[in-house]
């Protein structure tokens, strides 16, 4: 791992790059596992320890833009967010990704047309993205749907299935676009959207799911995807792995 591109560690930490997150090995006692953001201190020296070739440099200073594209949105500058990840898809930096992320800064903006265009372009683009991107991007679709008022079954099956295979799983920042649209979702939307990206976020999130009607297809009993919610699910074999 210490050679991938988008890893770095060494005797203190090891850093996901691509994500900004950093897990703390300086104390050897610690007996769990916790990773966190990486703050804007630990970012300078991260980024600047790899030196040497041109083309992993300028890889670590776009995955550095894209983080401080998530900062400013936090921050409120979505405006700084947009301006920043339209240069990375200028330079096609993981295309799908980058289109999510500015997806996420319009919906901020109330520019939800414009952000729909981009999880369009996102879809048409994710032979090439990682498990996790795609069901981010499901998860817009959801979203939008939710929205439209038409049924969400057939997108929470894709996502169901793209929750079966490795790598699904990363922290997201979601959750203050969804606080931004929760009136116009309804409260069992919002809620049921919250639960869904913590469980995109971590594989113990599935846990949660089976509450809502929306996962078990219950808003539409007779679909295929609300037929095949009674059997195996990644939930159930999540649990079963943990031996519960």
């Amino acid at each position: 791992m210490a050679g991938a591109q988008n890893w770095q560690c060494d005797w203190e930490q090891i850093v996901n790059l691509q994500e900004g997150q950093l897990l703390d090995l300086s104390d050897p006692f610690t007996r769990e596992e916790s990773w966190r953001r990486v703050r804007p201190a630990d970012r300078r020296s991260t980024y600047s320890a790899a030196g040497g070739d041109d083309g992993i440099a300028l890889e670590r200073d776009r995955l550095a833009r894209r983080l401080e594209a998530t900062d400013r949105v936090l921050a409120g500058d979505y405006a700084g967010a947009e301006a920043l990840l339209r240069g990375l898809l200028q330079e096609a930096f993981e295309v799908a990704n980058s289109h999510c992320h500015l997806a996420r800064a319009l919906m901020m903006m109330n520019r939800e047309g414009e952000a729909r265009d981009e999880i369009n372009q996102a879809w048409a683009a994710r032979e090439q993205a990682a498990t996790y991107t795609v069901a981010r991007i499901l998860f817009f679709q959801c979203l939008f749907a939710m929205l439209d008022g038409v049924a969400i079954d057939p997108i929470v099956g894709q996502i169901r299935d793209a929750l079966e295979r490795g790598g699904a799983h990363m922290d997201w920042t979601i959750l203050p676009m969804l606080n931004h649209m929760r009136s116009r979702l309804g409260e069992a939307n919002y809620q049921f959207l919250k639960a869904l990206a913590g469980a995109l976020c971590e594989e113990s999130g599935l846990l949660r799911l089976d509450e809502f009607a929306q996962w078990r297809g219950e808003a539409n009993a007779t679909s295929p995807q609300g037929a095949r919610a009674t059997g195996d699910s990644p939930r159930r074999r999540w649990r079963s792995r943990q031996g519960q």
